[in-house]
């Protein structure tokens, strides 16, 4: 009689490949589960510093804002000081204020 393929022993060449096959996978998904690791921790390091550059220039944008409204002011007052000389008006030595005693100033 003719044994059934399904019923003889591993001979020792099959158990050799068996666990041959079996130590590659296993390597293999070790390998790739390691290299899945790796790959994830440094996207995860380029999106923390793409964050902190954000952080950065959104700070240096909001000081740049402040540095142009004070450039402005000081351009600005430069520019009045300018146009007052440039009027012929003479600085006021005396003050002297109306004190009214009433609530009405003028009735017609």
């Amino acid at each position: 009689m003719k044994k059934s393929i399904l019923r003889q022993p591993f001979s020792l060449r099959n158990k050799i490949f068996f666990n041959l096959l079996l130590f590659l996978g296993f390597s293999a998904i070790i390998g790739l589960s390691g290299l899945y690791i790796f790959l994830v921790n440094s996207e995860v390091k380029e999106k923390y510093g793409l964050r902190e550059y954000e952080k950065k220039l959104s700070e240096i944008s909001k000081e740049n804002e402040k540095l142009e409204v004070s450039f402005l002011r000081v351009d600005s007052l430069d520019n009045a000081i300018v146009l007052l000389d440039g009027l012929g008006l003479e600085k006021a030595e005396n003050v002297s204020y109306i004190k009214v005693v009433d609530s009405q100033v003028v009735v017609k």
